[in-house]
């Protein structure tokens, strides 16, 4: 059986863990959400310009 102290260190432990990956992943985050701006640019444009295509053919 874990005792009170081990759980507390624990958690301790995978709070700091915790709070070093959540840095990584809002750095991440940020540089995915940039490329997916991007992507979504072009996906909507291109996107955009075939609904346009359709809607000209009769």
């Amino acid at each position: 059986m874990a005792t009170h102290a081990d759980l507390l260190s624990a958690a301790a432990t995978a709070g700091e863990m915790n709070r070093r990956f959540g840095r990584l992943q809002a750095s991440r985050s940020r540089i995915v959400g940039e490329n997916r701006r991007v992507a979504g640019r072009t996906t909507s444009a291109a996107v955009s310009r075939r609904s346009g295509r359709i809607g000209a053919t009769p």
